[in-house]
């Protein structure tokens, strides 16, 4: 897998990285798994980017983006991918996930009131 270039973004619980690639709508937004990374979702990104806007960011703790206990866990986690939706004015968007990301993306859709 290789890693794609990335964008950071400051975030209050933790400086994020992001891959940010492809155009149109929807947007996907790919979400790893726990000691995982964006690089998962290289060859994922490469089949969608000529059809969908693909952003694939480095959670807290993970990859690129150092994190301190406060930005670590679901719904950090959840907190985090909501405010980069919007940060990035994106309003049509699909969460794509694997193993922990999947707890992320349902926590991030439903709500933030529940527990990690």
């Amino acid at each position: 897998m290789t890693a794609l270039p990335l964008r950071v973004l400051d975030h209050p619980l933790a400086r994020v990285a992001y891959a940010d690639t492809g155009h149109g709508r929807p947007a996907l937004v790919w979400l790893h798994g726990a000691l995982c990374s964006h690089a998962d979702w290289a060859d994922s990104l490469a089949h969608f980017a000529p059809r969908h806007r693909c952003i694939a960011p480095d959670l807290p703790g993970h990859g690129a983006s150092p994190a301190g206990p406060a930005a670590i866990g679901v719904r950090a986690y959840a907190l985090v991918v909501r405010e980069r939706c919007a940060a990035l004015a994106l309003d049509d968007v699909v969460l794509v996930a694997h193993s922990m990301g999947c707890r992320v993306a349902l926590q991030a859709v439903v709500g933030l009131d529940g527990e990690d």
